[in-house]
């Protein structure tokens, strides 16, 4: 919620307190030390400020360990870099910043950096003149609390990142990262979340932690991001830059409140500003112009339920309004090829009636998709194209939903979508187990596959990735080199052929646990 009555009142009761003659607006005086007590406005605050123009958001673009380039601005990466370390003092004197400007960075960094979750809107200064010589944060969480909850923010930031496969496209990233988010978070009706760390450790927030979220992931994936702000709306959501033209991406109401559990709208996603308009937003502050209307009226716009990668194919499930019945479907977003999987009914409400949408929750386990209809819980496998019986519920209801969590799928009952029902748990198989390959042994049978054999592109995993260099190299359209060509050859015959290409296959489903 907003906050800004209670911050200018608690900005004016200190320089009350403070005052020794002088008035400061904005600010208080320590006549011990010197120093100033300032204030910003914060998205992990609930505030809703937009960023500031010309801000440089490329700066942004960062490795897994949040390193600045050189390439950006030495005050920037100097508060930023101590803001990152946690310093009490950010010695500011070599920038020759007026406290406007430091106001401006303090604000617009922490603003675009959800990493910095545990640092407070206040901090306090040392002027010289009207120059800022140094700057002194206030820290939410410190010591050992804080390097526990950074681990934390990191390890989930990591398990999100790592689902993301790097052959998709900027486009099918941005997709998967609003239906992640909306599958398995849900808004926070206390009004209360509004940093990344509390919504990844509480499961839920309000639109800046969605916000903050998203720009996160989006940054750690080399895709521009801002944000759009609306005062009047008190709300706060995303743009992103795909294809060199920008759109609106509001993943906070892609989350439908109350949570339907597990399931994933699509109705404001990748949005031009007209777009957004039509969806209900209003007045908005943003950096950027959304005029392309590409995905305005996209395929997906009809789908509630996440959509899912296996085995190189995305699948999602929707309301056939010709048929009138929900239909899983597999989709191939570079040719446009969308086939139907499977027929899965209605869902009918109390009256005798049903609803013309299909509440389908998907999630990936062990090389099998899983879904429901209104009667049960099923898992496909695309490789057989075999469609199995997991869960025939007992309660009263429909299933509304299902997500995995670790080896436990949660699937909602309820009579009415609206409704929050009650979620049971069902235990999974336990997942395959990833092989550690063994140290080198000199002794060891030449025909015996050498170690980190089928990691053809070397990003010390085996994936769909690896199978598909090989299968390119198999049909002429691309060449391997020699290392390559080591790691192609998972059957040690010296021959790359298509067995190779079906083993990596195999393996990187969790089929073989080895290539012996």
């Amino acid at each position: 919620m907003k906050k800004r009555t209670k911050v200018l009142l608690s900005m004016a009761l200190a320089g009350l307190l403070a005052w020794n003659g002088t008035m400061y607006y904005g600010q208080a005086a320590d006549t011990n030390t010197r120093a100033l007590t300032d204030s910003v406005e914060l998205y992990q605050e609930g505030e809703y400020p937009a960023i500031a123009q010309g801000f440089d958001l490329s700066y942004k673009f960062r490795t897994s360990v949040y390193a600045v380039p050189d390439s950006a601005d030495a005050a920037e990466k100097a508060i930023y870099n101590g803001l990152l370390e946690g310093k009490d003092t950010i010695e500011l004197s070599a920038y020759n910043l007026t406290l406007a400007q430091v106001r401006a960075y303090f604000q617009n960094i922490i603003n675009t950096s959800p990493e910095l979750f545990y640092v407070s809107r206040t901090y306090s200064y040392m002027p010289s003149g009207d120059k800022v010589t140094a700057l002194m944060p206030n820290y939410e969480v410190k010591g050992q609390e804080l390097v526990k909850q950074k681990e934390f923010y990191n390890k989930t930031m990591k398990g999100i990142l790592d689902q993301i496969d790097s052959s998709w496209s900027d486009m099918e990233k941005i997709l998967f990262v609003n239906d992640y988010l909306a599958q398995n978070y849900e808004y926070d009706l206390s009004y209360s979340i509004y940093d990344a760390y509390n919504f990844f450790y509480k499961g839920k927030g309000v639109c800046q932690a969605y916000t903050l979220v998203f720009a996160g992931i989006m940054q750690e994936l080399g895709i521009d991001v801002s944000t759009a702000t609306s005062d009047s709306m008190a709300h706060i959501w995303n743009v992103v830059e795909l294809d060199g033209k920008w759109y609106h991406v509001d993943v906070t109401w892609d989350d439908p409140t109350p949570d339907q559990y597990a399931m994933a709208y699509h109705n404001n996603l990748l949005l031009s500003d007209t777009g957004i308009t039509n969806t209900g937003h209003k007045d908005w502050e943003t950096n950027v112009k959304c005029q392309d209307t590409t995905y305005d009226e996209y395929f997906w716009r009809s789908s509630n339920s996440p959509f899912q990668y296996l085995a190189d194919t995305w699948y999602y499930a929707a309301y056939d309004e010709e048929a009138k019945e929900g239909r899983l479907y597999s989709y191939d977003f570079e040719t446009g090829q969308k086939e139907q999987v499977q027929s899965l009914g209605r869902w009918y409400a109390s009256n005798g009636g049903f609803w013309q949408a299909a509440y389908v929750g998907l999630d990936v386990y062990n090389g099998k998709l899983y879904y429901n209809n209104a009667s049960a819980v099923y898992f496909y496998q695309p490789d057989t194209k075999k469609v199995t019986e997991v869960i025939t519920p007992k309660e009263s209801g429909s299933v509304y939903g299902l997500r995995i969590n670790g080896q436990t799928l949660n699937y909602r009952m309820t009579d009415i979508y609206s409704e929050v029902g009650s979620v049971y748990t069902y235990t999974l198989e336990a997942p395959l187990p990833t092989p550690t390959p063994e140290a080198p042994n000199p002794t060891a049978d030449p025909t015996e596959p050498p170690v980190n054999v089928g990691d053809v592109n070397q990003d010390e995993k085996i994936t769909l990735s690896d199978a598909q260099l090989v299968l390119k190299a198999v049909l002429k359209i691309n060449t391997l080199n020699s290392e390559e060509k080591v790691q192609a050859d998972v059957d040690c015959n010296e021959v790359i052929d298509l067995r190779d290409v079906q083993l990596i296959l195999k393996y990187a489903l969790h089929m073989i646990s080895n290539f012996n």
